[in-house]
């Protein structure tokens, strides 16, 4: 979670595309997931700007944690990839 929220105060106020890589253990971490939530409701300018890639390499066990930061990111209007 750490590199989540340095990259994201870095890019934080600028108008660019930024894609942030999100492993399987930042997405069943309740406190990560609520971070991300909090950042891009309080952002929404920003969060159309941001997209969430799942790490290749990841083996992930329980979809519906997937399917949840799917639906925050959308309901917000962040991409995932």
């Amino acid at each position: 979670m750490v590199v989540l929220r340095q990259q994201y105060k870095s890019y934080k106020g600028k108008k660019i595309r930024i894609s942030i890589n999100i492993s399987y253990e930042d997405i069943i971490n309740s406190e990560t997931l609520d971070y991300i939530y909090k950042s891009l409701q309080n952002n929404p300018g920003e969060a159309k700007l941001i997209d969430f890639e799942i790490l290749e390499s990841e083996l992930i066990d329980d979809y519906e944690a997937v399917k949840n930061l799917y639906i925050i990111s959308k309901n917000l209007v962040a991409d995932m990839g």
